[in-house]
């Protein structure tokens, strides 16, 4: 099983958006700063997902929101980014969403109220699902990806730490 922890490193207020840098550290090596995320009325903007995917892209441009600021069950949106890969190359993320239901779910940080979002991503050939747990005050508690190609991946939140002042 591979351990990743990942910290808010520094937020900053910038007119209506709130920027969060976030850094990285896998089976416990050393923090690197690994995505950015820009939060606006609106609700959290698309180009978090294509730094999350752990690929040197540039984010050159996106419509809609990653995370509607409000939510309901059954409600259903999309989001593309478009982005330049190293050598010039652009190309595009498409992504389909829908808030599923809420649910009470239980991973080794504990038993959460969350959200189940589900995903249908596309990307040129690639192909994937995702359904996606968030938890009020903490994030994303847990994560199913499928791909056409056969690939799976479980992730589940071990620990976490609020960020407000005790």
């Amino acid at each position: 099983m591979t351990r990743i922890e990942e910290r808010v490193s520094g937020m900053l207020v910038v007119g209506d958006r709130i920027v969060a840098d976030l850094e990285t550290s896998v089976d416990r090596g050393a923090a690197r700063p690994t995505h950015t995320i820009v939060v606006t009325h609106a609700g959290v903007l698309p180009e978090l997902e294509v730094a999350l995917e752990g690929a040197p892209i540039q984010p050159i441009g996106s419509t809609g929101v990653y995370l509607p600021a409000q939510m309901r069950t059954g409600m259903r949106w999309s989001y593309r980014v478009e982005f330049e890969k190293p050598g010039g190359a652009r190309s595009y993320v498409d992504a389909r969403m829908e808030a599923v239901a809420v649910e009470r779910l239980e991973v080794p940080a504990g038993t959460f109220d969350v959200l189940h979002l589900r995903r249908e991503l596309k990307s040129g050939e690639h192909q994937q699902s995702d359904d996606l747990y968030y938890a009020r005050g903490v994030g994303l508690i847990a994560a199913t990806t499928t791909s056409a190609a056969g690939y799976r991946s479980d992730r589940r939140l071990l620990a976490y730490r609020s960020l407000q002042p005790h």
